[in-house]
């Protein structure tokens, strides 16, 4: 499967998603591929089943329509945001193909078209979602502890957002807590941390309750839940305990 992206084309092979420019280069040894962050979910994937890549120009999505194998689903969406490099996985649409028509995205699968990325529900149901940063260390070796989080977000209505720890590799999820909230909230570091006042126009107050993970080197934060709203995460700010104490 082949799609231009720019001044070149991408190719899927079965070590990676390549530009096609590093296919053909004489240094075979050192080519680079594009899918290097996600390879781990790409190896093992039935290759003799049917793929496909597309390129969604409205959003910058550079969309790989893989087989599963731990989904319940028989296909899954590998897609690259190019303004930020980053991958991510859809799961649930189990597409067998994509188009577009007036820059819309459409896909098919075995109980119609539909069409994808429009509205603020799964065809009337709520979306489930996960999201999860990638791990660090954050530029600190020592061991540490995560004691609080506070998420940057904004919806129309109410929410039930739980947050996820991950130490050294591992999901904790009897650390999530759960947290209503209605609006929008207020910038970075306006806020007081236990009691966060949104938006004037809708003076709501959330309470924020403390979160105590297990000690290690590596922390990742993440949040989850369900919603038939629309809501945008726009970061996530934890209190983190190092030694004998805390760092922001």
């Amino acid at each position: 499967c082949l799609c231009q992206l720019g001044g070149d084309i991408i190719v899927i092979t079965q070590d990676g998603y390549f530009p096609l420019s590093e296919v053909l280069s004489q240094d075979r040894a050192n080519k680079v591929e594009i899918s290097d962050k996600i390879n781990p979910i790409v190896e093992g994937k039935n290759f003799n089943a049917v793929w496909g890549i597309y390129w969604y120009s409205k959003k910058g999505w550079l969309i790989v329509n893989a087989p599963s194998n731990d989904t319940g689903y028989s296909h899954e969406q590998h897609v690259l945001v190019k303004n930020t490099g980053g991958w991510c996985r859809f799961v649930g649409w189990d597409a067998f193909c994509f188009a577009t028509l007036n820059d819309n995205l459409y896909f098919c699968n075995g109980k119609g078209i539909f069409q994808a990325n429009v509205g603020s529900t799964d065809n009337g149901q709520k979306i489930t979602y996960y999201l999860q940063k990638a791990y660090t260390q954050l530029d600190m070796p020592e061991i540490k502890q995560v004691m609080m989080v506070k998420e940057r977000n904004k919806t129309v209505g109410q929410e039930i957002i739980g947050t996820r720890i991950g130490v050294d590799f591992k999901l904790e999820d009897s650390n999530s807590r759960l947290v209503q909230l209605e609006g929008t909230q207020t910038m970075w570091d306006v806020a007081i941390w236990d009691v966060s006042f949104w938006s004037s126009e809708r003076p709501i107050t959330q309470l924020k309750s403390p979160i105590y993970s297990n000690f290690g080197n590596f922390i990742s934060v993440g949040v989850l839940g369900q919603s038939a709203n629309p809501l945008e995460f726009y970061g996530l700010q934890a209190k983190i305990k190092v030694g004998n104490g805390d760092v922001w």
